[in-house]
């Protein structure tokens, strides 16, 4: 648990901080205008250092913009369930998405679906929001389980189908850890960090 180069430092300090360094020097060399996370920055373990989630929280102080947008992910919920989140460790920063909800980017509809406690239901309001912005460009950014997804373990069976997000101009999903392409449209697993 400890730094191998500094054993006064935990290691999980160590590398939130070093994450924030790094994440600071690709947000400034690309000229980026805000941070989308797609969720599980945190983990659902029963207690996080106090020290650790203040290191978490002064690494997102570095990256303001009205344009953040924060997903929760299933690490997020208390032992899983979409009713208790810590969202609020990161309201001051970013617009926190629980369930579906769309912010507009300028002309671009940016559809956002946290952990969702049932797909049918996360399935049907993300298909009522593409329905409402069809006629404009759309981002989905998700923290959801697709419909043949490639794990470690073998291919999923469960989970949102694949042709509900075929229509946007992009879609960018967290949860699964392994980064891939699902099928030849624009559909991005971005992986963990």
């Amino acid at each position: 648990e400890r730094c191998f180069n500094d054993a006064s430092l935990p290691l999980q300090r160590y590398r939130v901080a070093t994450f924030y360094a790094r994440l600071q020097n690709l947000y400034e060399k690309f000229g980026c205008n805000a941070l989308w996370d797609l969720g599980d920055t945190t983990d659902d373990r029963v207690a996080i250092p106090l020290p650790t989630i203040r290191e978490v929280i002064s690494g997102i102080e570095h990256f303001k913009s009205p344009h953040n947008v924060k997903i929760i992910g299933n690490h997020e919920q208390f032992v899983r369930s979409t009713e208790i989140d810590s969202g609020a460790l990161y309201e001051n920063s970013f617009k926190v998405i629980r369930g579906v909800e769309t912010v507009l980017v300028e002309q671009v509809a940016v559809v956002c679906c946290s952990y969702p406690a049932s797909n049918s239901a996360c399935a049907e309001e993300l298909e009522r929001a593409l329905l409402t912005y069809r006629h404009q460009p759309t981002v989905i950014l998700g923290h959801v389980e697709v419909v043949g997804t490639k794990l470690k373990s073998g291919t999923t069976l469960e989970g949102l189908p694949r042709e509900l997000f075929e229509s946007s101009s992009l879609t960018l999903l967290g949860h699964v850890h392994l980064p891939q392409q699902l099928g030849d449209r624009p559909i991005y697993y971005v992986g963990s960090p």
